[in-house]
């Protein structure tokens, strides 16, 4: 078959039996009567011809070759055989079911090639009844197929694609997927439906090398430059969630680096929507701007949040190597700004020029100056104050330590208590995370989110309709 079709393009789809051809029946479209010796017939099983006669389902008309389980009966003559082969050839002189005798009855499976209108020739080399089942089919054209591909199983542990590399070769793949097209067009899909067992996947990489070279369970490379283009996507649909797991798109779970984005550019993103087109976050795992600064972690929309933690600097020890130095941030309930610096009073005045990087992110209200007298005790005072220069005064020329705090412009209404969800179950039956500080658990309990045993608290969660905001919450992304 391979002259006759080129086998790379072709996907193999399996379906419901389907019957095209009984001889024995009249009344059908593709029916009798028995053929005749040395007889030729033509049938064109996909586009329009409904299987099992005048009723049923029509199979496709992309079809490239057909999977056929073809059976003789009422055989007048033997030996004698029936070939079957794609219409507008010659036939070969092959035997797709051969018969002994009068009165056999035999069948056997072959797959015919189809031509443009998916036709094929069948001759019989004596009169007969034939009868022809279409149990699979081969194309190219992914439409008409219902949105399934691959070779489907419902076998215990068993793959419906199972690509095993054993070339030790460079560039030599298990399987490989290769789009080509203009719409959307996969070059491998792989879906999981139904109730699925735990562990299922639509595409399962494993990778067994034990060696200390790099591999790779699953390998994306993306060429394109369009916007959205990805190497690997992740796309979950599923409205279910269970305990504290929930659902991911692309899930990372490993005893040393779950999932690792490494990349010129952007390493690792994500986002948030509240609609189709509504982004509410976006944030940036290792992060090359292409200048003098880099970002481990950047968020470009929306806020950086820690709950139950500390923000903390990781120094190296200065003589023990077996320790770190962790100073943690600063807290407070405004987005605050500030510079300090020492000033000294000459004649009882000193003029503060306030740095050009403070005024540019420093709302003008809010700002406060406090000032320390070095080297010995004086009356201070601010005389006046602004985003360009700040005036003090006092009854001695001396050294004055100053700090000027600020509040940044875009937050300066911000509110430490608000409105939120952060500490939200995240299902009905979800179970207090046991990585939360005590005093953690015990202000959750406090405050009526969980139950004393560790479970999400029923009647809280009916008083503010956390139910609809765990649907709403595990709804894909459009």
């Amino acid at each position: 078959m391979s002259s006759l079709v080129d086998p790379a393009a072709l996907i193999f789809q399996t379906i419901q039996p389907c019957r095209i051809l009984d001889t024995r029946n009249s009344t059908w479209a593709y029916g009798g009567p028995i053929f005749a010796n040395g007889e030729t017939r033509t049938y064109q099983p996909g586009g329009g011809v409904a299987c099992g006669g005048a009723s049923g389902t029509s199979l496709p008309a992309n079809v490239l070759a057909w999977y056929l389980n073809i059976t003789v009966t009422g055989t007048t003559a033997g030996p004698a055989f029936l070939t079957a082969f794609k219409h507008g050839i010659t036939r070969p002189t092959v035997a797709s079911v051969n018969w002994p005798a009068a009165g056999s009855q035999v069948n056997n499976s072959v797959i015919v090639a189809a031509d443009s209108n998916t036709a094929i020739d069948v001759f019989a080399s004596t009169s007969t009844h034939v009868i022809i089942d279409v149990v699979g089919l081969f194309t190219a054209d992914l439409s008409g197929l219902g949105g399934q591909l691959g070779i489907l199983t419902n076998r215990s542990g068993s793959a419906a694609i199972l690509g095993n590399n054993t070339a030790n070769a460079d560039g030599s793949q298990g399987v490989e997927g290769f789009e080509g097209g203009t719409g959307k067009v996969y070059g491998v899909q792989g879906q999981v439906s139904g109730f699925a067992g735990a562990g299922s996947a639509g595409v399962h990489g494993v990778g067994a090398n034990s060696g200390a070279i790099a591999t790779y369970a699953i390998f994306g490379e993306g060429g394109s430059t369009g916007p959205d283009s990805a190497a690997i996507r992740g796309v979950l649909r599923p409205p279910f969630t269970t305990g504290n797991f929930i659902p991911s798109a692309i899930r990372g779970e490993d005893t040393g680096i779950g999932v690792l984005g490494v990349s010129n550019f952007l390493g690792v993103q994500g986002g948030s929507y509240s609609g189709p087109t509504t982004e509410v976050a976006e944030g940036i795992l290792g992060y090359n701007t292409g200048s003098t600064t880099s970002y481990g972690l950047y968020a470009s929309i929306g806020t950086i949040g820690c709950s139950g933690c500390t923000k903390q600097f990781v120094d190296p020890h200065p003589t023990d190597p077996s320790k770190t130095i962790h100073y943690v941030s600063l807290e407070g309930p405004e987005a605050g700004t500030y510079f300090r610096g020492t000033a000294r009073l000459v004649h009882g005045v000193a003029h503060i020029a306030v740095p050009d990087h403070f005024r540019w992110v420093t709302d003008e209200d809010g700002m406060t100056v406090q000032l320390t007298a070095v080297g010995a005790p004086a009356s201070l005072y601010v005389e006046s104050q602004n985003l360009d220069e700040i005036v003090i005064r006092g009854n001695r020329d001396i050294a004055v330590h100053y700090l000027v705090q600020g509040i940044r412009p875009a937050w300066k209404d911000f509110q430490p208590v608000v409105e939120g969800n952060e500490y939200m179950p995240k299902s009905a039956d979800a179970k207090m995370p046991a990585a939360f500080t005590q005093w953690t658990k015990d202000r959750l309990v406090q405050n009526g989110t969980y139950t004393p045993d560790g479970k999400a608290n029923p009647e809280t969660a009916r008083q503010l309709g956390w139910a609809k905001t765990w649907e709403a919450a595990h709804q894909p992304a459009q």
